[in-house]
């Protein structure tokens, strides 16, 4: 899907793509940003460094494909038969396992938002001047794909019933200020850098 498209979309009242799956793109913009800003600067672990983002910018443009399919799995899933016991059970487990996946791939975008935002902190201080504008924007990107990635995974939270899944939100929410406050710190830094 084009750029216009998915825009578009996202504001139609068609089911896909929603906040989950533009939580996902939204990471593969930081990502690229980064990359932007890495391409010229050639900090001297340049390679490592392009190998990670272009992991994050490839992965988050994968879920946000994989966010748009699973919510339909789930709509499906709740338009199963329920006449008999049979068709209960299985529709349940089918509502079930969709509800965790739905919540389970913005909780992977926002871990791998978590990830970025440490990474960024490293690459301020190897970036040329010119370009930090690239680093804060990537920080920023990051910062609003965890933010969404944060509420996606809440609103489907009352519906997740996987116990290492729930295990995995609450380690994700754990730490989510203290994230948040550092990469307002971040931004700031890029913006007293650009400044000076």
């Amino acid at each position: 899907m084009n750029l216009e498209d998915f825009s578009k979309q996202l504001g139609s009242n068609l089911p896909t793509p929603g906040g989950g799956a533009a939580a996902g793109y939204i990471l593969s913009l930081a990502a690229a940003a980064a990359q932007k800003a890495m391409v010229f600067s050639q900090p001297e672990n340049y390679e490592d460094i392009q190998s990670f983002l272009e992991t994050v910018r490839k992965d988050a443009l994968f879920l946000c494909e994989r966010d748009q399919q699973t919510f339909l799995e789930w709509q499906n899933a709740r338009k199963l038969p329920k006449d008999t016991e049979e068709q209960k059970a299985f529709r349940t487990a089918e509502v079930n396992r969709t509800a965790t996946a739905c919540a389970s791939i913005p909780l992977t975008t926002g871990i791998a938002a978590k990830a970025l935002l440490i990474k960024l902190q490293n690459l301020l201080p190897v970036c040329k001047k010119f370009l930090i504008s690239d680093i804060s924007c990537a920080v920023s990107f990051a910062l609003a794909a965890l933010q969404a990635a944060r509420v996606n995974v809440e609103i489907n939270l009352p519906y997740v019933k996987d116990e290492k899944v729930l295990e995995n939100i609450i380690d994700f929410l754990q730490d989510f200020d203290e994230v948040t406050v550092r990469a307002n710190k971040l931004i700031e830094d890029c913006r007293k850098a650009i400044l000076n």
